[in-house]
């Protein structure tokens, strides 16, 4: 079970770099948890099978086990002396990593992997003796001892060494904890080759697996954890630490109130993620942004009086925006935050339906539009709202206010008046010759509705970690 776990993680980390083999996996930043292990369990998924000695990477499924003792004292109700010797651990392969803990920048700090075994067994030779609850037992034949469902735990301390003027880590203090769901038991050739009292002493250690298991866990663990712990310290000594990883692109946290900082992360942020995204921080793709639903409702009392709905719209232009100016964003999330920027360009583009009157014209269509404002100064802001999860503080977004100054807005619908050409070009021209006049009447519909979009990009950035974790004291 142990050599499995440090080969796959060095293995994940080392291909990583190297890319040796076909959709090879970029490597991961420092203890991004997700990346780090998804990338385990595809390498467990394609390598497990057949090892690769590249990387000094044995066989993992299945995985020699050359000699393991189990002993426990007198003073144990299960007081044993079972060694395996030449055996193999089969179902490494079906092993799935769920959460790993550190492999940050320092590498003294703990690391901590927690995944889940489907079926383990360890099968080969065995010799036993001692005494098991209240039965004596001995024996020397094949064994197949199975952990099924089995949960666990490995956590070690990293202890940095020079060589060659390079910085590696070697594994130090390494634990192990299991949980398995069930165990089963087999021991052939028990007492001389006696089926009786042997088929009769695998049946009680069947019915009897927990009780057993609770005493000779910790002796297990530590067998386990020796074998872990000379893996992962041999896949560590082949590369320098740091070329396991790569480098964040991400800017440095900025400390609570930094205006100055915080406009230059933030800007930084839009022009090398807007186009792509950064799962790292919850922000989807932003340009283009797609919009399933955006409405634009006036009432009769209004010169415009429409009904303007864009369905699956996506708004090109967010990596053009660039922030002047942030308040708030201090330790007290509860005050008002505030963002200026400005957006040289931004366009709503994709279908459309609309009726009602502009000013004194009636107007309606269903079709493809494009809405572009143009040098766009905006005011966002809210309040943040804290509230707590597994432990730590989070900030929700509240009373989300947004205001927009465009120097110029164009506007442009097809099909108009059921495909009127001359009807829609007339309307199109009348639209974009009263632009402010008409801007100023939706203007508070259209805010409230860009505001929702940004609501839903900062409360999705702001869920993924607790609020302090976004600054640096």
């Amino acid at each position: 079970m142990s050599r499995i776990f440090l080969n796959v993680i060095v293995l994940c980390s080392v291909l990583a770099v190297q890319a040796e083999f076909p959709n090879d996996p970029k490597p991961c930043k420092y203890a991004d948890s997700g990346c780090i292990v998804k990338m385990i369990n595809y390498l467990i998924r394609e390598k497990a099978m057949q090892g690769d000695r590249e990387f000094n990477l044995v066989k993992l499924d299945p995985l020699p086990v050359a000699k393991m003792n189990i002993k426990q004292g007198a003073e144990s109700p299960v007081n044993i002396d079972l060694t395996f010797k030449d055996n193999q651990l089969r179902g490494i392969s079906t092993m799935k990593f769920r959460k790993v803990k550190g492999f940050g920048k320092d590498i003294a700090k703990k690391h901590e992997i927690l995944l889940n075994a489907g079926k383990l067994s360890l099968v080969g030779p065995y010799n036993i003796k001692g005494k098991v609850l209240i039965l004596p037992i001995s024996g020397t034949g094949e064994s197949n001892m199975t952990l099924v469902n089995c949960d666990v735990v490995l956590g070690f301390t990293g202890k940095p060494f020079e060589k060659n003027g390079e910085t590696y880590m070697e594994a130090s203090n390494l634990k192990i904890t299991t949980k398995p769901e069930r165990m089963h038991y087999y021991f052939t050739n028990l007492f001389n080759g006696d089926k009786a009292l042997g088929d009769n002493m695998n049946a009680f250690l069947n019915d009897n697996w927990e009780a057993i298991f609770l005493e000779v866990k910790q002796s297990m663990e530590s067998a386990f954890a020796d074998i872990f712990q000379t893996i992962i310290t041999d896949v560590f000594s082949k590369y320098p630490y740091a070329k396991f990883f790569a480098e964040s692109d991400d800017p440095k946290p900025c400390k609570y109130s930094d205006a100055k900082c915080i406009v230059k992360l933030v800007n930084e942020l839009i022009s090398k993620k807007a186009t792509k995204g950064a799962p790292d921080f919850n922000l989807m793709k932003l340009d283009p942004l797609p919009v399933p639903t955006t409405n634009v409702k006036q009432g009769e009392d209004s010169p415009v009086n429409i009904d303007l709905t864009f369905k699956d719209n996506k708004v090109h232009g967010i990596s053009t925006m660039k922030i002047r100016e942030v308040k708030g964003f201090g330790k007290d999330m509860t005050h008002k935050h505030e963002l200026l920027l400005n957006a040289g360009k931004v366009s709503l583009v994709g279908p459309y339906t609309i009726k009602g009157k502009v000013l004194i014209l009636p107007i309606n269509g269903d079709g493809l539009s494009n809405m572009t404002l143009v040098n766009c100064d905006i005011a966002l802001s809210f309040t943040g709202k804290p509230f707590e999860k597994n432990g730590e503080t989070y900030m929700k977004i509240a009373n989300l206010r947004l205001t927009a100054k465009p120097e110029r807005l164009y506007y442009h619908f097809s099909n108009l008046y059921n495909g009127d050409k001359a009807l829609g070009d007339n309307m199109n021209a009348f639209l974009n010759d009263n632009w402010e006049a008409i801007f100023l009447e939706v203007r508070q519909s259209m805010e409230s509705a860009f505001a929702e979009i940004f609501r839903t990009i900062i409360t999705s950035v702001f869920s993924k970690y607790p609020y302090a974790k976004f600054f640096e004291e």
